[in-house]
């Protein structure tokens, strides 16, 4: 459980403060074999230090990645954008009827070693735009809301 609250924490911390500061740093040997076993040989990675979770950012076919290691070399989780196209057909009935006349503006597919695949939307309609957490078994929980 702990892991996960840092794993949790360490991508709430890169997708909000990176905007505001240079965390860049260099992973330790362990960190980077443990990468390249994964990921290959990818070019610009940029590597950021958070709590006890290192953050490997890069591209890759045109997809933006966020890969979260242990400060041993093990694989965590992984973030990218991905279309809404690209939605389970679960989630999408689900916020389908569950926010009629909403439209999703993105989705960040988050998948973790620990807890499968998980889904944030970003959904709009005329009174608010939310944040939703949504599991491939189709539960959603609204995270945030803010009103228009």
């Amino acid at each position: 459980m702990k892991k996960l609250l840092t794993i949790i924490a360490a991508f709430v911390i890169t997708a909000s403060a990176t905007v505001f500061a240079n965390n860049e740093t260099s992973a330790p040997a362990i960190v980077k074999s443990s990468f390249e076993t994964k990921f290959g040989k990818t070019a610009n990675v940029k590597w950021e230090k958070v709590l006890d979770v290192y953050v490997a950012t890069f591209t890759n076919n045109s997809d933006d990645y966020k890969v979260y290691f242990s400060d041993e070399g093990e694989f965590l989780a992984s973030s990218r954008y991905i279309p809404r196209s690209g939605l389970p057909e679960t989630i999408s009935s689900v916020v389908k009827k569950r926010f009629p006349g909403s439209c999703v503006t993105q989705v960040l597919e988050f998948a973790s070693t620990t807890n499968g695949t998980s889904y944030y939307l970003v959904i709009a309609n005329y009174k608010a735009d939310l944040v939703v957490l949504a599991t491939i078994d189709g539960k959603v929980s609204v995270i945030k809301k803010a009103k228009k």
